[in-house]
Parts: structure tokens; C-alpha cells; sequence
């Protein structure tokens, strides 16, 4: 039997008009205070005197999460001491972006300018070392301090899963801390029963608010928040 022959031809159509969907309403700076307040008890569990929340361009999660502010270049670290506002050090470049977090234009994030954090070949002599930046949070060797980076290990994983830290080494040994006393606590964010599940929906709606307002800033990391079955943001 022959199969009936077919003319194909190639037509050009008009790009279908999907229209403009309405901007998101971002989480208020109550939201984002109480998220802090419930670091604060998980760190009075787990005998922290502070935690450390690294991040960078492409590991922002848990930064937009407790904040609002996603570093759109090089790092960011957010301090957390027992009674003070947060602390949350930026490079040059991050400065003026941290009006995008409710929680700092509320008056209850703190801000310190640490040039190495910043693009190579940036001015790097006008702030302080991070040591001291640390010690002015209270840091010193008596501390016992939580570390919070984009991956956390179990006992499977890693001979002794509770230090394996993975932010950058000089960070944490600035901070003047021995290795007992530094520890990861990335578990309190991202496991099924940590802090950020509670809000996937938000987080979602947040995240992708901010990638199409954005479009070609920097890319997106999901990584730590699909462990946890979702994805990032505030």
C-alpha cells in the first residue's frame, strides 16, 4: 500500500498575547521580623550565642529568606546576636541595593560595608577587618556560633557531620571561634521540619516576583530549598 504523499510548508503567525500578570505583594516587615524571632528561639535550643548566615550571588536562599535582600554581587553575611538587630555586611556594590529588604527599611536591620566582599578590582581600604566586625557583634572565644552556608550533611555523609561547614573557611576562623565551638545549623532551615518549609508558597510567589522584575542581574540557585521540596526567596 502507498502512503498518501504530504505537502508541508512553513507560514509565519503573529507571537500569541499572553498579557501581564500583576505584580505579587512582597511580605512586610512583620513577616520578616518574626521570621528572625524564630531564629532566635531555634538558637536558644540549640545554645547558640550567634549565627552566621553566609550567601552569595548564586546561594541566597536563606539571606532573602530572613531578610528580603538577595546580594546581586559577590557575598553578604547576616550576624545574629542574641539581643541586638541583625547585622548584615555587603560589599560596595550591595550598598545601595539594601533598600529592597521591608526589614531594613523598617529600622530593624543593621548595616556594615566590608569592601572584600566586593568585584575584584573594587576599592578595598575603607572598612574594617572582619575579625573586628565580629568582635563588635560580641564574637569571641567563649562563643559558641552557629554557621549557616547552602548545605548541610548528615551523619552518612560526613565522619563528623555537625562541623562540616561549608562557607568559606576564612569567614569562620575570623570569627575567632575554635572548632567545637562552630558549628553548622543549615538543618534548622532547610530539612522538612525547619524554618523555611513553613512558607513555600510565599517563597515561590517572592522568587519568581523578583527573577522576571530583574531579567539578566544574576542567576537563579534552588538547590537547598528543593531539599526541602521547594524553592527560594523571601
Amino acid at each position: 500500500m502507498t502512503a498518501k504523499a504530504r505537502t508541508h510548508r512553513i507560514i509565519q503567525v503573529d507571537w500569541p498575547e499572553f498579557g501581564q500578570a500583576a505584580y505579587p505583594q512582597q511580605a512586610p516587615a512583620s513577616e520578616f521580623a518574626k521570621r528572625i524571632n524564630d531564629l532566635r528561639a531555634m538558637m536558644g535550643e540549640r545554645e547558640l550565642t550567634h549565627l552566621v548566615v553566609y550567601g552569595d550571588r548564586e546561594h541566597f536562599a536563606n539571606l532573602a529568606y530572613l531578610t528580603g535582600f538577595d546580594p546581586r554581587f559577590e557575598e553578604a553575611l547576616l550576624i545574629l546576636a542574641p539581643s541586638r538587630n541583625p547585622l548584615l555586611v555587603v560589599g560596595n556594590e550591595c550598598e545601595a541595593y539594601l533598600g529592597v529588604s521591608p526589614l531594613f527599611n523598617d529600622g530593624k536591620l543593621r548595616k556594615e560595608r566590608f569592601q572584600p566582599f566586593s568585584l575584584l578590582n573594587q576599592p578595598r581600604n575603607q572598612s574594617r577587618f572582619i575579625h573586628e566586625i565580629f568582635a563588635g557583634e560580641g564574637i569571641g572565644e567563649t562563643s559558641m556560633v552557629g554557621c549557616v552556608g547552602w548545605k548541610y550533611f548528615s551523619d552518612g555523609e560526613h565522619p563528623d557531620a555537625r562541623f562540616a561547614i561549608d562557607i568559606p573557611s576564612y569567614r569562620r576562623h575570623a570569627a575567632g571561634a575554635s572548632r567545637k565551638e562552630s558549628c553548622s545549623q543549615l538543618d534548622g532551615f532547610a530539612d522538612a521540619s525547619g524554618l523555611r518549609p513553613a512558607q513555600l508558597l510565599l517563597s515561590l510567589r517572592d522568587c519568581l516576583f523578583r527573577i522576571y522584575e530583574c531579567p539578566g542581574l544574576g542567576s537563579d540557585e534552588t538547590h537547598d530549598f528543593r531539599n526541602a521540596g521547594g524553592h527560594d526567596g523571601s
